[in-house]
């Protein structure tokens, strides 16, 4: 196996073959991956994902605050662990 040195510059997106890699190797896991070019289309994404009365857990996620993820849930009436 390939290994490779990752940046720890964390201010740019990845290459796309990064990104399929990645996705590639999470469904062979039974994870989907869902990808956003930005936050306001990961808030939109999350917004569509999660069904109304469901329970969430964001484990003290700081991209999710960031995104404005936690707002969300609060102004919307989700339960969850914030």
């Amino acid at each position: 196996m390939e290994t490779k040195t990752i940046s720890k510059n964390y201010t740019t997106l990845p290459e796309k073959a990064v990104v399929d890699k990645v996705s590639s190797s999470l469904l062979l896991r039974g994870i989907t991956m869902h990808y956003a070019e930005n936050k306001f289309e990961g808030l939109k994404l999350l917004k569509e994902l999660i069904p109304p009365g469901a329970e969430v857990m964001t484990g003290g996620s700081t991209t999710l605050e960031q995104i404005g993820f936690k707002d969300y849930l609060k102004s919307a009436g989700i339960s969850g662990e914030i």
